[in-house]
């Protein structure tokens, strides 16, 4: 299990800058800060659901 959390956060470090820069060229650079808040807060969801979820 812990293997598989260091590839997901390893991961994340290589592949989201790429999609950030990406996201930068096409749409400009506060388009990557708005993607990155709405990211923010749909995994913010996610983890509130899995914790009820888990809860009951």
């Amino acid at each position: 299990m812990l293997g598989y959390l260091q590839s997901a956060q390893f991961s994340g470090q290589v592949v989201g800058p790429v999609i950030g820069g990406q996201i930068g060229v096409y749409l400009g650079l506060h388009s990557v800060f708005f993607v990155t808040g709405s990211l923010l807060i749909a995994c913010a969801g996610l983890a509130q659901w899995a914790r009820r979820r888990e809860a009951h």
